[in-house]
């Protein structure tokens, strides 16, 4: 298993958010796409990473396995990174529901205990703790206005008791794009003694967060949104000062402390967070989040979150003056997500319309949701205008 002479799936860093628009084969495409709230597409330094990787294992088998187990280690550490944790705190998760449920079943639960969330939380993060119901675990479903975030934080707080053990929400909602303060939600829960859990698919990548400074107790994101990158290798982070209160529930060699001691029989786990691994990982999933962490890192949070809120400026004035109407959100509460809606036009007709015209958005509650990135621009803004106008 030799590495020698392999250099496994280099990457050249951009210097500048203005770089990333040449590396996006889309744009090259007709249209515009506005859907990264439903999945990203891949810059083609991602793809190049994936192809070098799959001609890898055709020539190579294993040959190379030391130095792709050394590429997984630096992706470990640009995750802990992106999310001011450490290296040491990440453990790689298919997507955002397997990591919920690892996190939920792996709780260690007592009679009497519940968890708190709202009955809007996207499936990933509302049927795991659902799920609970059965082990005696009761959940608390909160139903507030699903678009104004103070009465979430009252609901959240009316809720939570001193049992209340884990308090579930997403960093920005899927279907409104409002964007939580989790220092305000660690707030309500740790007086309880309990846990902030977070899923931060919806701004993982182009919005600062940060583990510790907010003192956040576990976060998990799938890698097809925001990052840029392919499915199923996503990543969940657990604060090593609290990763003692979750046991290991799908484990395997790769959660021990020795992962390739495997004449062992000695069941001892990891003193990381890799004890919420369990076998072999998607090496090629990670190749590609590798990528894409390796893009978005060298650009410093604060200057991806003013590009992405500049943006999102961008794309609402095109639609309110497409004649779409879309709620103020407050400067804090923005997002990449933006929904509008026409007065008369049915929203699943205008997103049926302007596909057909290139233009890619999607349909959340009778609303059309326009979600750019980082690379797009003010001449896409305008073009979404247009088509918007030319479909009434």
């Amino acid at each position: 298993m030799t590495d020698s002479g392999f250099q496994p799936f280099p990457v050249q860093p951009i210097d500048d958010l203005a770089d990333l628009r040449g590396l996006m084969p889309v744009v090259r495409q007709p249209g515009v796409y506005l859907d990264h709230a439903a999945a990203g597409v891949l810059p083609q330094p991602v793809v190049d990473a994936l192809l070098r990787r799959i001609r890898s294992a055709a020539e190579s088998g294993v040959r190379h396995w030391n130095l792709w187990e050394r590429h997984v280690r630096r992706t470990r550490q640009l995750a802990a990174d992106l999310i001011g944790a450490d290296a040491e705190e990440i453990a790689f998760v298919p997507n955002t529901s397997a990591g919920i449920a690892l996190l939920a079943e792996g709780f260690r639960w007592r009679s009497g205990d519940n968890v708190v969330l709202s009955r809007h939380e996207f499936p990933s993060n509302r049927f795991p703790w659902m799920n609970l119901g059965r082990r005696g675990v009761q959940v608390r479903l909160v139903d507030p206005p699903a678009d104004d975030p103070e009465c979430l934080y009252e609901a959240l707080e009316t809720a939570c008791d001193e049992r209340t053990r884990i308090l579930a929400c997403s960093w920005v909602d899927y279907a409104t794009g409002i964007r939580r303060d989790p220092e305000r939600l660690a707030e309500i829960i740790h007086r309880r003694g309990g846990l902030l859990v977070l899923d931060i698919i919806q701004g993982c990548g182009v919005l600062p967060l940060h583990l510790h400074a907010q003192n956040i107790d576990a976060v998990v994101t799938g890698s097809r949104k925001w990052l840029l990158a392919p499915e199923a290798a996503g990543f969940l982070a657990v604060r090593r000062d609290q990763q003692g209160r979750f046991d290991a529930v799908c484990t395997g060699w790769a959660a021990t402390k020795h992962p390739l001691a495997f004449e062992s029989d000695n069941l001892q786990f990891s003193d990381t967070a890799t004890r919420f691994e369990s076998g072999m990982r998607n090496i090629l999933g990670l190749t590609g989040l590798h990528a894409a962490l390796t893009l978005l890192n060298r650009i410093s949070p604060e200057v991806r979150a003013e590009r992405l809120l500049e943006i999102r400026g961008l794309f609402l004035e095109a639609a309110r003056s497409a004649g779409l109407q879309a709620p103020d959100v407050s400067p804090q509460a923005q997002s990449g997500l933006i929904l509008a809606r026409h007065e008369s036009i049915p929203a699943s007709e205008l997103v049926r319309t302007l596909f057909r015209r290139g233009i890619t958005v999607n349909l959340k509650r009778d609303r059309i949701r326009i979600s750019p990135h980082l690379y797009n621009t003010a001449e896409d803004a305008d073009v979404f205008r247009r088509a918007v106008r030319d479909s009434m």
